[in-house]
């Protein structure tokens, strides 16, 4: 995962070259692996910079120290990011880019497979929404449906399109748990 933070002065009129921004050993924290990565590394009062983190692979709590410099002191500050277990992901595998008569339902389900991968979670659960016309699971019909998955994974559903000409638009969403992976497709009524 990658995320930028500002950095900036906060006070003081002096400019600051950031000299190093490791991941480090802090209160019996092993350090842990990735990069951060300062741009630009002079920063002065009118023109911040940043910070990126590009965590790795392996859950837990990170700190993370930068050392700065304005010339005359230098200091180091230091943080912690929290690194979660990586999102599951959820694929479209079926009935994407379909055209269908107004009104009628779509020859080909939409089918996704969520695989849980190392989130944590399992492969069931995810929820399928439309913009437009109506769902079905085989069970229940309407705007949102959730397409209980199988022990594989896959959820499918069957759209009928609206009665007037229109790009519709579904959405399958995996549980936030999962780390909220979504795939949409994008059916058109004609």
């Amino acid at each position: 995962m990658q995320r930028s933070c500002p950095a900036k002065i906060t006070s003081g009129s002096a400019n600051v070259t950031l000299a190093s921004a490791i991941f480090d050993s802090f209160e019996g924290a092993a350090a842990c692996s990735g990069t951060l990565t300062l741009t630009p590394s002079a920063i002065t009062p009118g023109q911040p910079g940043e910070i990126t983190v590009a965590s790795g692979n392996t859950p837990g709590f990170c700190h993370f120290a930068v050392t700065g410099s304005d010339s005359v002191a230098t200091q180091t500050q230091g943080g912690w990011i929290v690194v979660g277990n990586p999102a599951a992901s959820l694929a479209k595998t079926n009935g994407d880019a379909q055209t269908g008569t107004k009104g009628t339902t779509l020859p080909q389900a939409l089918t996704v497979t969520l695989s849980p991968g190392q989130s944590g979670g399992g492969s069931a659960g995810a929820s399928i929404t439309a913009s437009a016309g109506s769902l079905s699971n085989g069970t229940i019909t309407g705007s949102k449906v959730i397409a209980v998955t199988n022990s594989s994974g896959v959820a499918s559903v069957t759209l009928t399109l609206p009665s007037t000409a229109e790009t519709v638009t579904v959405n399958a969403e995996a549980p936030y748990g999962l780390g909220h992976p979504v795939a949409t497709f994008t059916e058109t009524s004609q």
